[in-house]
């Protein structure tokens, strides 16, 4: 691939970010984090933090960050806040939330997302660009899909974050204006260890996080899994981590087991709420087996050996994602008992799949990068994008 060197008015273009998201997702205040650091290298970015609790902003970290504005005022503040700046000439974007899209919409959320819709469309009038980078989809119900395919007749554009997703919205009729890298992968990461971790490393410590419930791993699934893992490695410790509030309890309840009941050496781990310690709990692991993607992303992004344990046609969004850094044999899915690991015992990643990671990282950065140059450059700006 070319390189590609992209040019941009800093003082021209402003993104508008109204954070709304599932606070109590660590895996949301990890992208969101680095979606916003990409884009305040380039442009300035203007955040209405209003809605959001003190955990998730300081997961964002985001005051020691230069180029970026916090307002407190609400929706309306900042919408006044954008049709000033359009009537000063700026180039204006309202950027959507990150992340995943799957299930069905409740009637009153599906009423109020229809309500959102009318106010982007208005935004619209007033010449404010509607841009989404980096959403996943897939298996959405009725109510979610016309909801869908209303807000991206509205989208200056809507960059989505794997193959599998544009396959989907294409099936319903939805174009996408492109496919960049899950935002994590802006992360920096431990490339010597992850092509280097010795065997002794990997039985050290293994760590496992599970979300369980409608269209992912059951409990007892789960609880497969983790005998499985140990019964192939006695000697090894466990660590059973959550990320997400929602996975607390019953990250906690299979530790409890596995010390008590079982008589293994085994830990809780819950971070979050302190996204920052992702390298403390994952920094001695050998393996990580998850069906979270961010939980896979973080622990890969410290030199830990990732291995995906899935729903059989499911987790599109980890498929899509493994799948593009050629990691599509740390795919397992479920039920997996007996669950052989003995192709993961002396696992590293390959000289192919790193090279995969550097360019996913780079293509995630200059796509964003190159996105704002054009929308400078349509809305009459200088920006210049150079091969």
């Amino acid at each position: 691939m070319t390189a590609t060197t992209v040019e941009t008015d800093r003082g021209a273009t402003i993104a508008y970010i109204l954070l709304q998201t599932a606070f109590e997702n660590v895996g949301d205040a990890l992208i969101n984090r680095q979606l916003i650091e990409i884009l305040s290298r380039d442009v300035e970015v203007v955040i209405d933090v209003s809605r959001a609790p003190a955990p998730f902003l300081a997961n964002l970290a985001l005051d020691a960050r230069a180029g970026i504005t916090l307002r407190r005022g609400g929706l309306l503040a900042l919408v006044r806040e954008m049709i000033r700046a359009r009537q000063a000439g700026k180039n204006v974007l309202f950027v959507l939330m990150p992340g995943g899209n799957r299930g069905e919409k409740r009637y009153d959320k599906y009423v109020m997302n229809r309500a959102y819709n009318r106010f982007l469309w208005l935004m619209t009038r007033f010449g404010v660009r509607i841009v989404q980078i980096g959403a996943s989809y897939e298996a959405l119900g009725p109510r979610y899909e016309r909801l869908v395919r209303e807000r991206a007749r509205l989208m200056h554009r809507l960059i989505v974050r794997d193959r599998l997703s544009a396959d989907y919205l294409s099936h319903l009729g939805v174009v996408s204006h492109g496919i960049l890298p899950d935002l994590a992968f802006n992360l920096e990461v431990d490339y010597a260890r992850l092509s280097t971790a010795p065997a002794p490393e990997f039985a050290k410590t293994i760590a496992f996080s599970f979300r369980t419930g409608r269209g992912f791993l059951s409990k007892d699934e789960v609880r497969d899994v983790v005998a499985a893992t140990i019964s192939a490695f006695p000697e090894a410790r466990f660590k059973f981590v959550s990320q997400v509030e929602s996975d607390a309890a019953f990250m906690k309840e299979l530790a409890e087991d596995c010390r008590g009941r079982i008589g293994k050496a085994a830990s809780h781990e819950d971070f979050s709420q302190q996204l920052d310690r992702y390298r403390e709990v994952y920094g001695d692991c050998g393996l990580l087996i998850s069906n979270r993607l961010h939980a896979l992303l973080l622990g890969l992004s410290v030199g830990v050996q990732p291995l995906a344990v899935l729903r059989p046609a499911g987790d599109v969004k980890i498929r899509g994602v493994f799948e593009s850094i050629g990691l599509k044999d740390r795919l397992l899915d479920a039920p997996v008992t007996p669950l052989d690991l003995s192709p993961f015992q002396h696992a590293t990643i390959d000289a192919g799949s790193i090279a995969d990671l550097r360019d996913t990282r780079r293509r995630l950065q200059d796509g964003i990068r190159a996105l704002i140059a054009q929308s400078d450059a349509s809305s009459g700006h200088n920006g210049e994008a150079r091969g």
